[in-house]
């Protein structure tokens, strides 16, 4: 039996492609299971992510983040008018 590619592609996005991975449960069974989530709380001096401890905004890593998750943010919000690249 053939499969057409659009079909597959609408499967896809109905079982959430990109949001959801396959896990085995202890019976065998494989099922969706939502992807885990991080969470960052933004302060004004400094950010919370993974758990951690708070770091100020002066470090390198805590500019990369502020600077990804905004890049992400506004990327999310155009990207109906702008290709994101």
């Amino acid at each position: 039996m053939r499969t057409r590619p659009a079909n597959v592609k609408q499967l896809n996005f109905i079982a959430g492609e990109g949001e959801k991975e396959i896990v085995a449960g202890p019976d065998g069974m494989r099922r969706f299971k939502e992807k885990a989530l991080v969470s960052y709380i933004f302060y004004k001096n400094g950010i919370y992510g993974r758990g951690g401890p708070l770091r100020p905004y002066k470090l390198q890593e805590s500019k990369v983040c502020v600077c990804v998750c905004v890049c992400v943010c506004v990327c999310v919000c155009l990207r109906s008018n702008v290709p994101c690249a």
